[in-house]
């Protein structure tokens, strides 16, 4: 194996005031490659303006401002994230949490979280009949000017599940 020299030594990186990181089980860990770019942006975005635990308190505008990105892309991003477990979310807070064990689709973390489900659509459909909302989707609310646009003509009420959110934003994961 070749030895490693840095290119330009009087350059080379040092760590001055606060610091983040990203794991290498990220790349090697499939973490990395199963990402969109647009969770991979929000993702390193993230952990780059994240405090010590982890936690950023950067707003929608803000973020898709910086990263050029449309607020249906950011919602889509977090969203994914959220159900990967790689970050949390509640009322404009966010949080990188520790890598999982293993890289999850967004589809098989609801298998996990939720044991007997066989799929996203199960899930929509069981929590619309429960009149229920599951718990990593109740962390990812829209902005409050986006909650307006997901209300349906003439209702003021916020959606009330999965499938309703899904329906009124027109998704399909």
């Amino acid at each position: 194996m070749a030895a490693k020299s840095p290119i330009y030594p009087e350059r080379i990186r040092r760590i001055n005031g606060s610091f983040s990181w990203i794991e290498h089980r990220f790349l090697h860990g499939g973490f990395l490659e199963a990402l969109s770019a647009e969770e991979l942006l929000l993702y390193y975005f993230l952990i780059t303006v994240a405090d010590r635990n982890g936690v950023s308190y950067y707003g929608y505008e803000r973020i898709c401002s910086l990263l050029k990105m449309s607020i249906d892309d950011y919602l889509k991003a977090r969203s994914s994230l959220t159900l990967r477990q790689l970050i949390a979310f509640q009322s404009a807070v966010f949080q990188v949490l520790p890598l999982p064990q293993q890289c999850l689709s967004p589809e098989a973390s609801l298998r996990q979280a939720h044991p007997g489900l066989s799929g996203i659509r199960q899930a929509q459909d069981t929590a619309h009949e429960n009149k229920t909302t599951f718990q990593p989707f109740a962390r990812c609310r829209a902005p409050q000017d986006r909650e307006i646009t997901l209300r349906s003509a003439g209702s003021n009420s916020e959606p009330r599940s999965v499938a309703e959110i899904l329906k009124r934003l027109g998704e399909r994961l």
